[in-house]
Order: C-alpha cells, then sequence, then structure tokens
C-alpha cells in the first residue's frame, strides 16, 4: 500500500473509514487544524532543514499524506517495520516521521478541545469526569519491582501472584 493509493480515495467514507478510524467530516476538521500546525512546524524549523542528498525522509509530502500515515498508526498499531512496508519507507523513516508527528497531532487535538483528560488531582474530579457512566476500565501493566523490606509497604504491592511485587503502571506513562 502506498500513500498515493489511499489519498485519492480520502472522499470514500468506508475506505477512509477502514484505514483512519474516522469519517470523511471528522478527518476534514481534524485535517484543517493540522495542517496549520505542519504549516507553523516548517517555519519554526527552516534553519533545522537537512541538506539535499542527505538521505530518504520517506514520502510524506502533504499534511493529507502525514495525518492518514499518523491515524493508520494510531488505528492498527503496526511495527515500524510494517508501517514502513505499508507506505513504501523503511522503519527508521517509519520511526522518525510518527515522534516527529506525534506532538502535532496532540496540539492539534488540544486545540480542538478533543484530547482525552488523562489525570486527575483528586477523586471528586473523576467522579465528575465521569459522571453517568456506569463502568469503567483502565488499562495498566505491571512491572517488577524490588520486593520492600517494609512488610506494609510489600503488601500494598503485593499482587497475588506468587513471588511477584510488581508495580501497577497505567499504558498512558509507558
Amino acid at each position: 500500500m502506498n500513500i498515493e493509493d489511499i489519498s485519492p480515495k480520502i472522499y470514500d467514507e468506508r475506505q477512509l473509514k477502514a484505514v483512519t478510524g474516522l469519517g470523511v467530516d471528522q478527518f476534514c476538521k481534524i485535517l484543517s487544524v493540522f495542517d496549520r500546525f505542519i504549516i507553523e512546524e516548517k517555519e519554526n524549523n527552516k534553519e533545522n532543514k537537512i541538506k539535499p542528498n542527505n538521505g530518504n525522509i520517506g514520502k510524506l509530502e502533504t499534511s493529507t499524506d502525514k495525518l492518514i500515515f499518523f491515524l493508520y498508526y494510531l488505528k492498527c498499531y503496526p511495527t515500524f517495520d510494517q508501517l514502513g512496508f505499508n507506505f513504501n519507507m523503511n522503519k527508521s523513516c517509519a520511526h522518525t516521521w510518527i515522534y516527529k508527528l506525534f506532538p502535532i497531532f496532540t496540539e492539534t487535538l488540544s486545540s480542538l478541545n478533543a484530547l482525552p483528560k488523562t489525570e486527575f488531582k483528586t477523586p471528586d474530579e473523576m467522579k465528575t469526569a465521569f459522571k453517568g457512566i456506569d463502568s469503567l476500565i483502565i488499562d495498566v501493566t505491571e512491572r517488577a519491582i524490588q520486593r520492600p523490606k517494609d512488610s506494609e509497604k510489600e503488601t500494598e504491592h503485593y499482587s497475588g501472584k506468587k513471588k511477584d511485587t510488581p508495580l501497577k503502571i497505567p499504558l498512558s506513562q509507558l
């Protein structure tokens, strides 16, 4: 799959949803703001521009191509090898593009007031944010830590698994 194969189908609702997870209206709304931040980023980094013939950084020329690439990554979460293969670039270029586009996309969602809230200072603040929601699933992972010497702290971290003292870390902090 090349970006050229996807871009002409941008206004095909089914194809766009399959690739990015967004409908045409949502995509266009995000694209207009995303494009503005891409232009600002280019203007801010003119002096850091790569000299000609210093390597290929991939074929994401337009803001539409960049947004499709980034949304595809978020929807499917492929490895960088797969992502590079799908968009006709090597894995290091795919990696570079994802980490270059991530702050721009975050800024885009923030300006649209669509960025999900991930931290709460008090339990009451969390209750207010989830008012009217009956069930909540929190995705976390456990990381092994050194067993604390203090028995109270050890009990606090004990997960019920034999010989494990893991620390639960939300995936948003990984």
